[in-house]
């Protein structure tokens, strides 16, 4: 890239239903020698980056204008064994807007331990849990026992899952959890639930 180049920036978040774009011209390059190259741009009014229009747009996504952003659900995935929580969250990701249309999307954290959940709930808010029962440092039905008692998450959605069959079940649903998947699961059936 050289300086007085023409770009345009694209940008997006989770439920952005049309992209924003911004319009600007590279101004200064570093190139140190080192890993940290960088690129300072000059935002600009021409070629369709219109500030009265992208003043709009932003008014109307802080709004929640429905035409313009989706709802945003925000899935917390406790789930020690790496491919099993890429396998959900991907999967989500993908099959959302077959599923859910395109006035819904998904946003994912990941938790790999009971106590690494917990911490994650406390500084963010989710609209649902999906929680492994069989997971280190405190089990599954620990954590959702925990979260039924306090008032913060006495009513959200949570689907345990796990391989450990019917004492497994029992440990979910005794603590306070929504649904139980068994282990193998299919995707299609966390999407139905999530549904429901």
């Amino acid at each position: 890239i050289e300086i007085g180049t023409e770009v345009k920036l694209m940008l997006s978040f989770p439920g952005l239903l049309q992209q924003i774009s911004i319009a600007g011209v590279v101004r200064w390059l570093r190139e140190d020698g080192s890993d940290s190259h960088g690129v300072g741009l000059e935002f600009v009014d021409y070629a369709g980056s219109n500030q009265e229009e992208l003043e709009e747009l932003i008014a109307r996504v802080a709004s929640r204008d429905p035409d313009v952003i989706s709802k945003v659900i925000s899935v917390l995935v406790v789930e020690d064994n790496p491919h099993v929580a890429r396998l959900i969250r991907e999967g989500l990701a993908g099959s959302g807007q077959k599923v859910f249309g395109d006035k819904v999307a998904f946003s994912f954290r990941m938790a790999h331990d009971g106590q690494h959940a917990l911490e994650l709930l406390e500084e963010h808010d989710f609209d649902a849990l999906i929680v492994d029962i069989y997971l280190p440092v405190l089990d599954g039905a620990s954590v959702i026992s925990q979260l039924r008692a306090g008032d913060k998450y006495k009513t959200t959605p949570i689907i345990a899952v796990s391989a450990g069959g019917d004492s497994a079940r029992q440990a979910a649903l005794g603590a306070g959890a929504n649904h139980f998947l068994d282990k193998p699961m299919r995707l299609r059936d966390v999407i139905q639930t999530l549904q429901r």
